[in-house]
């Protein structure tokens, strides 16, 4: 999505700051230098920056001035559609209006600036952002010269790009055993070494070496994308069953290199010989030709499947602890192909994701527990025949289920169906993923067999407040079931937000659903929402909306988000019961006191004046020399930027951060003594232009640099700034390859 740009507008400093000095010309500067492929197209990454000296364009360039200047590419040409990308897409306060006039050649024109004559203070901080829209045509600096022709636009060459030797290149994570029916071979990673190698429109293609043949493929299935940097798809060369072509339908990044994952493809034997390796040549759209080995050709095959009676994925709710008695369980069955795949007296292992638990095991009517693995051999008639029971070591520990000892006739191919009960974690939902693996079968086999889902969920909107002490007024909660009948009877639900408390006397309605008003039961108790539901719903799920709601907040909270949780420390069945169920040695399933369910429900805006430290909750970063920083998701324009000094200290824009950080800081200027002085919650900073020292809270502390005026803009050290607004060295970064600062 392309970026709209616009002139950055920032307010002059309050009054008493020193004034700005006014400068004949402009400053004239690229934004950024990317690292590209020789071919690739560049646009609004690289930008060229117009502004004054002292950061308003309009000291230089005044309203009612036409100004004229030329761009001159060397190493690169304009792209055919450049003028109308950049007068079309990029509107600015100003008229700029670009004119290719050969493929390396443009004139740029800045008219009517549109100043505010009797308060130019308004429109006082202007900048023209001209985008580089070009193809580059050689290696090396890719640069563009701006000739002034006679305007206040300071000339100069710059270079907005380095061109280089680019490739991409394709690994695969290791090989399998390919039985028979084939198999999901290892995932395959097609990785970018520039910005640009891969070529737009181009088709990678991976061909399968004698014996062998792809299976079908889709793209939603079979590939991954990683940072949305490129757009692929995938598919079968309809021809050629040995081929997959992977289109590059375009790259979405000028700043990091691509790089996908084709996931699933599944190999299958076509004619091969035992023990024939399975070899993938990738070749195409501007990858190294690589030869991967993907696997050998087995003479056993063991296939591992979802069982269950309806052949239906089965569905567990978050929180919940599943029993025998449930009645709902995971099934897996494990099959041969080929006879005595499986071999006897080894170890097989079940490993379920973290956050799902197994309780019980069984496999056909025997429990594992006690009574040993219950095997079946399958004949040609299709019909089952119960052996004996085995004796089998079995082991249950949190998500892994070993069992060692299996003994299966040689003669015939064997399926074992294996049955599990569950503990899910109040924090767990998706897809419920099991590893089949061990030295009992030579793979290694991860299927999709069951889903999650938390059994129900809140939404409310955000609320910004300011610190009160009783009857806070915030946003409706809305809690819905995700299918009918999951609130069953006599269960509860419990609210919270984290450090505050609700107070009595809200309000509550059934607002979808055939939940009955009279099955409800909404109280506050300890400052905790409960919701106890007395009658389940039937064939609508349930919708309860809570509204009239309101917070205690005690005057002492810091600012910052908090958020709406569900608790799940009661003895209740919904959210908790995983917490408090105990397996035969009395250990706890999970111990999670609570489950987040609106994340920054209220952000408290204004913390108490008895808080200190603890009112810096924004993120702030300060990339050196850049004319934007960062506070918290925000992109801040800023008119100085940072800069390292003599001494090698990092200096800092200190209205800039300070205000980027909070709404309610205020910094003030006394010009006749030269000190800045910021009022930030709790704390009274203050600092004179070339004393290394501050003061806060009245109290001297050493600095380990004077603070300067820098273009009417005061500075001071990284870590000067970090101590005086509350943090310690933790919370002070610096990030050297990248000459970027974090305040959090």
């Amino acid at each position: 999505m392309k970026k709209k740009l616009a002139i950055l507008l920032s307010a002059v400093m309050v009054a008493g700051v020193v004034p700005m000095t006014a400068m004949a010309a402009t400053q004239t500067n690229i934004n950024k230098t990317i690292t590209v492929k020789k071919g690739a197209e560049t646009g609004d990454t690289s930008l060229i920056t117009i502004k004054d000296s002292d950061g308003a364009i309009n000291k230089a360039i005044t309203d009612g001035d036409v100004v004229e200047f030329v761009l001159d590419l060397d190493g690169a040409e304009w792209l055919a559609n450049a003028e109308d990308e950049v007068n079309t897409n990029y509107p600015q306060k100003a008229t700029v209006e670009f004119t290719k006039v050969s493929a390396t050649k443009a004139t740029v024109e800045i008219k009517d600036m549109g100043l505010n004559t009797a308060d130019d203070s308004l429109d006082a901080n202007q900048w023209v952002y001209i985008p580089l829209f070009t193809k580059i045509k050689s290696k090396g600096d890719i640069t563009v010269t701006v000739s002034p022709k006679g305007s206040p636009v300071s000339g100069g060459t710059f270079t907005y790009a380095v061109a280089v030797a680019g490739s991409a290149t394709a690994k695969i994570a290791g090989t399998k055993n390919i039985p028979d029916d084939g198999i999901a071979i290892k995932d395959i990673t097609i990785s970018e070494t520039t910005v640009g190698a891969l070529d737009a429109g181009g088709t990678i293609k991976l061909k399968l070496s004698k014996g062998f043949k792809f299976g079908n493929v889709n793209m939603a299935n079979y590939a991954k994308v990683l940072g949305d940097d490129i757009v692929a798809s995938v598919e079968n060369n309809p021809e050629n069953a040995k081929e997959i072509w992977v289109t590059i339908n375009g790259t979405g990044s000028e700043d990091r290199a691509a790089e996908f994952i084709l996931k699933n493809l599944r190999v299958i034997p076509d004619d091969a010989k035992v023990g024939a390796v399975a070899e993938i040549t990738v070749s195409g759209a501007g990858i190294t030709k690589t030869t991967l080995e993907a696997g050998s050709y087995t003479d056993y095959g063991v296939k591992v499947s979802i069982y269950n009676d309806d052949d239906d994925m089965p569905v567990f709710y978050s929180g919940r602890l599943y029993t025998e008695e449930d009645d709902v369980t995971l099934g897996v069955l494990i099959s041969e192909t080929v006879a005595n795949s499986i071999n006897d007296n080894r170890k097989l292992t079940f490993t379920f994701p973290e956050g799902v638990k197994v309780v019980t095991a069984y496999t056909g009517a025997s429990g594992i527990g006690g009574s040993g693995v219950q095997a079946y051999d399958f004949g040609d008639t299709d019909a089952w025949s119960a052996d004996t029971d085995v004796p089998t070591e079995v082991t249950i520990k949190n998500n892994v289920v070993t069992l060692k000892g299996l003994q299966l006739d040689e003669k015939v191919t064997s399926k074992m169906t294996f049955a599990f009960n569950l503990a899910i974690s109040p924090e767990f939902t998706g897809d419920v993923d099991v590893t089949v693996a061990g030295t009992a079968i030579d793979i290694e086999e991860t299927l999709k067999v069951a889903e999650v889902k938390a059994p129900f969920t809140v939404e409310a909107k955000v609320n910004e407040v300011a610190i009160d002490y009783r009857n806070v007024a915030v946003s409706d909660i809305v809690i819905k079931e995700v299918e009918p009948g999951i609130f069953e009877d006599g269960e509860h639900i419990h609210l919270a937000v984290e450090n505050m408390q609700f107070e009595k006397g809200m309000d509550y309605e059934v607002t979808a659903g055939d939940i009955g008003v009279d099955a409800l039961d909404v109280d506050v108790r300890d400052g905790f929402i409960c919701v106890k539901v007395k009658e389940e719903s039937a064939k609508t799920a349930g919708e309860i909306t809570l509204s009239n709601v309101q917070l205690y907040l005690n005057r002492a909270l810091p600012a910052g988000d908090y958020d709406l949780i569900a608790l799940t420390d009661d003895v209740t069945k919904l959210y908790n019961s995983c917490n408090v169920a105990k397996n035969a040695a009395g250990d706890v399933y999970f111990d999670i006191d609570d489950v987040t369910m609106v994340k920054g429900y209220v952000k408290v805006v204004t913390a108490g004046r008895d808080v200190d430290d603890s009112t810096f909750t924004t993120k702030i970063v300060v990339p050196v020399g850049s004319y934007t920083i960062k506070a918290g998701d925000k992109e801040i324009a800023i008119d100085v930027p940072a800069f390292i000094n003599a001494d090698g200290y990092t200096m800092m824009p200190l209205r800039a951060i300070v205000e980027a950080l909070s709404g309610t800081a205020i910094v003030t200027w006394d010009n006749q003594t030269k000190t800045a002085t910021v009022l930030f919650g709790a704390r009274v900073i203050s600092m004179t232009i070339g004393q290394k020292q501050m003061k806060i809270n009245g109290v001297d502390v050493a600095m380990l640099a004077a603070p300067v005026i820098v273009e009417s803009r005061t500075f001071l050290p990284l870590r000067d700034l970090g101590y005086a607004l509350g943090l310690n060295d933790s919370q002070v970064n610096w990030d050297d390859a990248t000459k970027t600062a974090t305040l959090n």
